[in-house]
């Protein structure tokens, strides 16, 4: 366990912030010749020491192994209560010809419905077109107002259309464009957290479906749209 220490150079008074090290340093049986060797080392969290060190130096390393191992297993402990989680997402990286016919005339209705955005405030413009399974395609764009939490994205359009018009049939694929100081982006844009969890929902509602994020230097597709939000709020989190 490392041990923050000031003033090194005094050996006056230790103070243990740690509950643990205290107990070992108060205990009076055990480490008499410690508590006054240390004495005016403070215990703090800006710059770090190993006591073990101080210890070797000092050649009581092997007197006071004790106090090494209690607080060993104190940081051992300590460690084994967290638990780390690794999530990955995966994006195919693909040039617009290397698409599919398919998903390349999917991608340019995304790019034709940035013409229908109303985007007076932002001059960004949003396209969004999605392939359904019985083979239609439905497209949204951003719709702004002048209070701004009242407009809608592109693809929260498309896809509120698409459930109110066809509820019963799933998504094959999302296609999504944009438009600003008269050009596409050349790096794709994605969605906002808020459009990621539409499409999720819609997505547990039937089936998982991949979406394509145009950009004129490359083509980013989400094999899973789950995959843009991997901690989210679905209905098990209601309890």
């Amino acid at each position: 366990m490392q041990l923050v220490l000031k003033n090194c150079c005094s050996e006056k008074n230790l103070h243990a912030s740690s509950s643990t090290v205290k107990n070992v340093y108060k205990n009076k049986t055990y480490y008499p010749e410690l508590r006054t060797l240390t004495k005016n080392f403070y215990i703090c969290s800006r710059k770090v020491f190993d006591i073990s060190v101080f210890l070797t130096r000092k050649g009581l390393k092997t007197r006071y192994m004790g106090v090494l191992n209690t607080l060993l297993t104190h940081k051992t402990n300590k460690k084994n209560t967290m638990e780390q989680k690794t999530i990955e997402t995966k994006i195919s990286v693909y040039r617009f010809d290397e698409l599919s016919e398919e998903f390349q005339n999917l991608l340019s209705k995304a790019k034709a419905q940035c013409e229908n955005a109303y985007a007076p405030y932002s001059n960004f413009r949003v396209g969004a077109a999605i392939l359904l399974e019985n083979g239609e395609i439905v497209g949204g764009s951003n719709q702004e107002n002048a209070a701004y939490p009242s407009g809608l994205c592109a693809e929260r359009t498309a896809m509120f259309y698409a459930n109110s018009q066809f509820p019963n049939t799933a998504i094959k694929a999302l296609a999504i464009a944009a438009w600003t100081n008269g050009k596409f982006l050349a790096e794709p844009v994605a969605p906002c957290g808020a459009c990621r969890q539409v499409l999720l929902e819609t997505a547990n509602r039937f089936h998982d479906f991949p979406v394509l994020l145009y950009g004129t230097d490359a083509v980013y597709v989400a094999e899973n749209s789950k995959d843009l939000l991997p901690l989210n709020f679905a209905k098990e989190s209601l309890g």
